[in-house]
């Protein structure tokens, strides 16, 4: 939209639609943080310790998917003969 102009009825109906999931998004947050307030503290520990594993398994799926995205590129560098060599050594190592 350019300055001076006034928003069409779309673009007027987004901003009132994006600015309701703002307020519903928030409406939510409060009403977790108040019931996380109302537990007593070893449960509150216990919605700690969930957060904090949704986290860690989040950022172990980002781990997993750099990793899957890197194999084509050191598919070169790690598949040759001495490394082939090697895993041989260090499998036959393994009790």
């Amino acid at each position: 939209m350019q300055e001076g102009s006034s928003p069409t009825v779309r673009e007027g109906s987004f901003s009132k639609a994006r600015g309701l999931k703002v307020r519903i998004e928030i409406m939510q947050d409060n009403e977790l943080i108040e019931k996380i307030e109302s537990l007593p503290p070893d449960q509150i520990a216990d919605v700690m310790d969930f957060g904090n594993c949704l986290a860690h398994r989040d950022d172990q799926l980002s781990i997993e998917a750099a990793s899957s995205l890197s194999e084509p590129t050191f598919a070169a560098v790690w598949n040759n003969p001495d490394d082939a060599e090697y895993d041989q050594m260090m499998a036959s190592e393994v009790p």
